[in-house]
C-alpha cells in the first residue's frame, strides 16, 4: 500500500471526483499527508462548499484560482478564448456587453503558490485564493490583448 505525503487532486466538475474524495481523505488522514482539491472559480459552487464542510473533509486543503492562463495552455475558460481568438482571427470578440469580471492568474504565479502552501512549515488557511487583488473587466482584458 503506497503512503504519499502530498496528493494533488484537480476538480473540473465531475461528480466522480467527489465520490473518491472521502477515500482520498481517509488515506491521507491515516498517513498523515496532506490533501489538496485544486479548482476554478468556474467549477465553485455554494453546493460544493457545503459538500466539503463536512467533518471528513476538516483537514482537506483547497486551492481556488481565477481563470489560468500561459502561451501554451489549453484550459478551457474565457481568457484562454480571448487569447485563441486574438492569434487566430486577430481580433478579440466580447461576450454580451462586457461587463463580467475575470481573475486572471498566470500559471506559474498558480504552481509557484501550490508549492510554497504545500511544503510550507507553517499553517496555513484552509482555503487558499488565488485571484489579482482586484477584478478584470472582460472588455479590459479584450483590449489588453489586442495590443
Amino acid at each position: 500500500d503506497n503512503i504519499y505525503s502530498h496528493v494533488f487532486l484537480y476538480y473540473n466538475g465531475e461528480e466522480e471526483m467527489l465520490d473518491m474524495l472521502p477515500s482520498f481523505m481517509k488515506k491521507a488522514n491515516e498517513s498523515a499527508g496532506k490533501l489538496f482539491l485544486i479548482t476554478s472559480l468556474f467549477y465553485s459552487s455554494p453546493s460544493l462548499f457545503k459538500a466539503l464542510s463536512k467533518h471528513i473533509f476538516h483537514h482537506l486543503h483547497i486551492v481556488l484560482y481565477g481563470e489560468i492562463f500561459d502561451n501554451d495552455l489549453l484550459e478551457e475558460n474565457l481568457l484562454t478564448y480571448f487569447i485563441f481568438q486574438a492569434r487566430l482571427h486577430g481580433r478579440i470578440e466580447v461576450p454580451s456587453n462586457g461587463s463580467g469580471h475575470l481573475y486572471p492568474v498566470h500559471l506559474e504565479d498558480l504552481l509557484t503558490a501550490l508549492i510554497a502552501v504545500a511544503f510550507s512549515q507553517t499553517r496555513t488557511s484552509r482555503v487558499l485564493f488565488i485571484f489579482p487583488k482586484h477584478e478584470i473587466s472582460e472588455t479590459s482584458v479584450a483590449r489588453i490583448r489586442s495590443e
